[in-house]
């Protein structure tokens, strides 16, 4: 019987062990967790709700945790597929910064956290910035994402080149919002995306060559993608001069003396931009 109470306390003593070395451990939830739907995100973000939108936002749960007089606030977004919430990721990351606790992708630094699983992308939110907590970020991200559905979006950045690409650069685009941050081509959804068709951007160095920005828009059959390209040719940016307009072809010049084209190939487009000559 004394070996069976050793036994039970020595479990007992490693149970209790392991959640002091738990980072996550004693971080006391605060009140119930908040939820933003739809529309109500306006509510949760100042400004940037358009982004979500168009990415394909579903839902927010917001939870303040609070430990030691110290809080950290984690924002869970259900977004309506991987390559949504992936989009997410990767406009917010900056320089990636993975933290090895999290398991998933991530980036983080003492003020904030991210991370994505399939359709889940989280964001854990250190407003005094202290490093110390940086552990704690780490494990309640991974809290979060360990009931998230697993999912596959690598596919979409497949399109990108692997060669020549340059680390971090890599993004997703749904519509003009996520567009603008890459490059202005015109007023609205000048590429007909609609909120629905996802298209990758990348900068890429070729041998001998500056750095230029390639965007790829596959779109779901040939007539879309030509009534697409025909809308760019004729909603393309008054900024942006036009050399050559054939078809299937749109050759035009920027503000810096910079280049840029646009080709139409079956059921894709594609741009390239911020070239120092101009293209043959």
């Amino acid at each position: 019987m004394r070996s069976v109470l050793i036994g039970l306390a020595a479990l007992v003593a490693a149970f209790l062990s392991a959640r002091a070395e738990d980072p996550a451990s004693g971080w006391a939830r605060e009140e119930r967790p908040l939820r933003f739907v739809g529309k109500d995100l306006y509510g949760h973000i100042n400004g940037g709700a358009e982004l979500f939108f168009e990415l394909g936002f579903k839902d927010l749960r917001v939870e303040r945790f609070r430990k030691d007089g110290r809080e950290l606030v984690v924002e869970r977004y259900r977004m309506e597929s991987p390559e949504s919430a992936l989009a997410i990721y990767l406009a917010a990351r900056g320089e990636e910064r993975p933290v090895g606790e999290v398991g998933e992708r991530n980036s983080g630094n003492r003020y904030q956290l991210i991370a994505v699983k399939g359709a889940t992308y989280v964001q854990v939110n250190n407003h005094d910035g202290d490093e110390a907590l940086l552990p704690a970020m780490a494990a309640l991200a991974s809290r979060v994402l360990a009931d998230a559905e697993p999912g596959e979006a690598a596919k979409l950045l497949d399109l990108l080149p692997k060669e020549g690409l340059a680390p971090g650069s890599e993004r997703i685009v749904r519509g003009p919002y996520s567009l603008q941050a890459i490059f202005t081509l015109g007023e609205g959804d000048v590429l007909m995306l609609g909120g629905k068709i996802f298209g990758v951007a990348g900068n890429v160095v070729a041998p001998g060559d500056s750095s230029r920005t390639l965007i790829r828009i596959p779109y779901p059959d040939v007539e879309t993608a030509r009534a697409a390209f025909a809308n760019l040719v004729e909603n393309l940016d008054p900024y942006l001069e036009v050399l050559r307009a054939d078809p299937d072809r749109l050759l035009f010049r920027d503000y810096r003396e910079k280049y840029g084209e646009a080709f139409l190939a079956d059921s894709m487009i594609e741009i390239r931009v911020n070239l120092a000559e101009p293209p043959k």
